[in-house]
């Protein structure tokens, strides 16, 4: 296939190949393995809670802190095993989590 315009072609692709292996050229350089080890471990929990969730919130930092921040983040990856009894129990009041659609439509229209 003859390509119209073949420099455009040879740059794009030049470009292209810089942005995929750019990241792990970065990632694997001495100076961001530096700043990742400069981090205080409570420095390392803010940034954890500020990656995996909305920031933390008062006493997050230090639950995190007391089950380790391994265990925090593998709890993060299955929710499955998270204890939701409190909220279950509050959701339990409303009666529109017992309502069908149509229910909810006829009780609460637009």
């Amino acid at each position: 296939m003859k390509y119209r315009y073949p420099l455009f072609s040879k740059a794009a692709a030049i470009m292209l190949s810089a942005a995929v292996l750019m990241p792990n050229l970065i990632l694997a350089s001495p100076a961001s393995q530096k700043a990742t080890s400069a981090l205080t471990p409570d420095q390392k929990i803010l940034h954890v809670l500020n990656r995996l969730g909305f920031g933390p919130a008062p006493g997050d930092i230090e639950k995190v802190r007391e089950m380790g921040l391994k265990q925090y983040i593998e709890s993060q990856l299955d929710p499955g095993k998270m204890d939701d009894s409190a909220l279950e129990g509050k959701l339990r009041r409303l009666d529109v989590t017992r309502m069908s659609t149509s229910e909810i439509f006829a009780k609460y229209p637009n």
